[in-house]
């Protein structure tokens, strides 16, 4: 019984496209997907994900209603100042 189980784990591929080779590509190709889909999930299933650029592109745009909004704030000046021309 190990004989044939050993022989499919460590035979040598002489040809690309074999049963063997077929099988363990869909074999790695399915667990792949299957663990990010549900690493995927896990990540964006919280009700405040925010994608990460709109942190620091658009919370200093409230300064276009409220001019008075973060006075004297640093990061609020920096990424303002750094925001392409017409953002």
């Amino acid at each position: 019984m190990i004989a044939p189980i050993q022989r499919l784990l460590t035979s040598p591929c002489n040809k690309r496209f074999t049963p063997q080779v077929i099988f363990w590509f869909s074999l790695s190709l399915t667990f792949t997907l299957v663990y990010s889909l549900l690493a995927l999930r896990e990540a964006f299933s919280g009700e405040y994900i925010v994608q990460d650029d709109a942190r620091q592109h658009i919370f200093w745009m409230m300064r276009f209603l409220d001019p008075e909004l973060f006075p004297k704030d640093l990061i609020a000046d920096y990424f303002q100042t750094v925001a392409p021309a017409g953002y």
